[in-house]
């Protein structure tokens, strides 16, 4: 059976267990002050376009379609157009611990519900100090940056989130270290939250989600992963259940099609209806440049510009924040001042609604999450969203 390491398999494989639910802390790394550049958004853009990209690329290798959420040609030349140099951590990355292998090794990694694959730098991830890991003598390589590609080889090993276990988990060793592990941050490593046919792992794995999901007699968690993010604020991640202290009145639910191995949602902006990917592991709410343009336009005290790569940008008074509204099914959101940011040069702001030529539909990322409670649910294949709770 074909696996990317679909690490929500790993939740479910659930071993000592004390409660119904374990929460694990995240702590955020950068913030305003690394904004506080000109070049900060078109790093993003480049960033995203090439990881994009990537799973656009391995979604025709693993299915022989074209996806249908990007047009992988415009967004690989988009990724290849810089030459800036691009860091995998942007300004605001929510990072958690786990433990992979037996005896556990500390790994703190990013929890990306837009990437399919566990991916930790050599430095950090031993698997011949492991006595339960096991090579599959199998290479990977997966493109995040321009010009930059993270190669290594697939081990399946136990994977510890919070006190939830997972065995025979797919793990990508990478051969260098990115991440950031050579720039004085300890984030070391991609855990993916996405569905596999997007992955860039071709290799039988027993544990895949598919498979453990019929198998309920060995769980004893369901088979969900929340998100709390706050930008100013704790932050958590539930793995096994919801907790409705985080939410605000109802969970709105979605139905998913995992066919694509995205999370989607139909949401409004300011009345806009847009529909889209939802994203840990990006920032900011980029769309098609004609779809963001005419959203721009419309909102008192934006100045619209195009960018020097030809996309729409909205720039506003940092001491005067527009209002930017958010809607799912009948829940409406008025994004934070602190949330609807993207960039800062001397007393402008730059607003998270970005454009991009390349993307067919919407990718909703961290900026989205500072104002919802993200629940995805791989038992009911539904996702959940709800107003976040101060």
């Amino acid at each position: 059976m074909k696996c990317s390491v679909f690490l929500v398999a790993m939740a479910l494989y659930a071993l000592n267990l004390a409660s119904a639910q374990s929460t694990i802390k995240l702590r955020q790394l950068g913030g305003h002050e690394d904004l506080n550049h000109t070049n900060y958004i078109d790093h993003e853009a480049m960033r995203v376009a090439a990881k994009y990209a990537k799973n656009a690329q391995m979604y025709f290798q693993n299915t022989g379609k074209h996806h249908s959420v990007v047009n992988g040609t415009t967004l690989s030349r988009r990724a290849d157009s810089g030459d800036i140099k691009l860091r995998m951590l942007d300004a605001a990355t929510w990072v958690g611990d786990i433990e992979v292998g037996t005896p556990g090794q500390k790994q703190t990694v990013k929890f990306d519900s837009g990437s399919p694959n566990i991916v930790i730098g050599r430095d950090s991830y031993k698997p011949d100090q492991s006595i339960t890991a096991r090579g599959l003598r199998k290479d990977f390589e997966v493109a995040y940056v321009s010009g930059a590609k993270v190669h290594g080889s697939v081990y399946t090993d136990e994977v510890n989130v919070a006190g939830v276990k997972a065995k025979h988990v797919a793990i990508g060793s990478s051969k260098s270290n990115f991440l950031g592990a050579n720039e004085d941050q300890d984030l070391v490593g991609l855990f993916g939250l996405s569905y596999p046919n997007i992955g860039s792992y071709d290799v039988p794995v027993e544990n895949t989600y598919d498979v453990a999901s019929k198998d309920k007699k060995n769980f004893f968690y369901d088979d969900i992963f929340q998100f709390y993010i706050r930008r100013n604020g704790d932050s958590f991640m539930n793995v096994g259940k919801i907790d409705k202290d985080w939410v605000d009145g109802d969970i709105t639910w979605v139905d998913v099609d995992k066919s694509e191995g995205y999370w989607k949602a139909d949401i409004e902006i300011n009345g806009h209806k847009t529909s889209g990917t939802v994203d840990s592991g990006s920032t900011f709410l980029w769309g098609n440049n004609d779809e963001v343009k005419k959203i721009l336009d419309e909102i008192d005290g934006v100045e619209v510009k195009k960018s020097d790569s030809g996309d729409w940008r909205g720039w506003y008074k940092c001491d005067n924040p527009p209002e930017v509204k958010l809607k799912v099914a009948d829940m409406e959101v008025t994004m934070s001042k602190d949330a609807i940011i993207a960039g800062v040069q001397d007393d402008q702001c730059q607003l998270c609604i970005v454009g991009m030529d390349g993307i067919n539909s919407w990718i909703y990322g961290v900026n989205f999450f500072q104002e919802f409670t993200v629940i995805l649910d791989f038992d009911k294949e539904r996702m959940g969203l709800g107003k976040q709770k101060e």
